[in-house]
């Protein structure tokens, strides 16, 4: 658990509406940060996650904060606004454009080949299997593709 002072200072950031409790520090890609000093050591935390230490005492280091309000930048926990979710969870529930594909970039449907996940990326298994072949004969899976072979 934070000290009193370092806990003051994180709500002096949150401006807490009859909808959200919206995180006015800083922002990265629309997530808030929270930077603190800690034993003379500079620590940024998202504030979300800092939120949830402050309420709850600890985070869930194999689980997602999952913003199902869909306000990056809201330090609320309970229902409707964060809550933890896995991986998978957090990408279904999410509005990422690569979510709602059905085709590959060279047009293989995903529900014929499959997807792969690597790192947190989609992508299809079919490409993967030609890249083998169109790299035996100097070519991209994309020209590969465009000749017909693939």
């Amino acid at each position: 658990m934070a000290d009193y002072d370092l806990v003051e200072k994180f709500w002096s950031f949150v401006d807490v509406t009859p909808d959200h409790w919206l995180w006015n520090g800083s922002l990265t890609k629309g997530y808030g940060k929270f930077t603190y000093y800690e034993d003379g050591v500079r620590i940024q935390e998202q504030a979300h996650l800092f939120s949830h230490r402050v309420i709850e005492g600890s985070v869930y280091p194999d689980m997602e904060a999952d913003h199902t309000c869909k306000v990056r930048h809201c330090v609320k926990w309970g229902p409707g606004h964060l809550e933890w979710a896995t991986h998978s969870l957090n990408v279904l529930r999410s509005d990422h454009a690569n979510r709602k594909k059905t085709h590959c970039a060279n047009g293989h449907s995903f529900s014929d080949f499959g997807v792969v996940s690597r790192s947190g990326s989609r992508g299809c298994n079919e490409c993967n299997r030609l890249s083998y072949h169109a790299r035996k004969i100097g070519m991209t899976v994309k020209q590969y593709c465009e000749l017909g072979l693939g």
